[in-house]
């Protein structure tokens, strides 16, 4: 950087600090927290949280959105293919807190489900972060179904 344009942004730069220690630079508001997420944003969920508030008794299912399951699943999960997630949904309450997961990378199956899912109404769909394999890696239950 040139001399000349250093000392033109120093005395702009001793400006902004002036100003935002007398409280003349603010932040923008924060919006507040939406009670329906917007649609076409997908949340997702760490495993602990799960556990957490199934230890704290809330109803949580948890359902496999693999075509097939070759091997174990998620104990107590639901299996529900990406292709009739919609028709479950019809059959479910839509306060229903809803946690899908699949084995592939950035959770793209889980996610496109609770997509289907938020356009059924539901608001309280999570994409599981690191899905089955990270379900596993933590040594957590899992089932095979015959």
């Amino acid at each position: 950087m040139r001399r000349a344009t250093r000392t033109a942004i120093a005395p702009l730069a001793a400006l902004l600090v002036l100003a935002a220690a007398a409280g003349c630079v603010r932040r923008p508001a924060l919006p507040a927290a939406a009670s329906v997420p917007p649609q076409n944003v997908v949340r997702r969920i760490a495993i602990d949280d799960v556990l957490a508030r199934r230890a704290a008794g809330e109803a949580v299912v948890i359902v496999d959105t693999r075509d097939r399951i070759v091997g174990p699943m998620v104990k107590d999960a639901v299996h529900v293919p990406i292709s009739r997630i919609t028709s479950w949904a019809k059959t479910q309450p839509r306060d229903t807190v809803v946690v899908t997961y699949c084995n592939c990378l950035h959770e793209a199956t889980a996610a496109h489900a609770v997509l289907k899912l938020q356009q059924e109404g539901f608001t309280n769909a999570y994409a599981l972060l690191d899905g089955f394999r990270g379900w596993a890696a933590k040594g957590l239950p899992l089932e095979i179904r015959r």
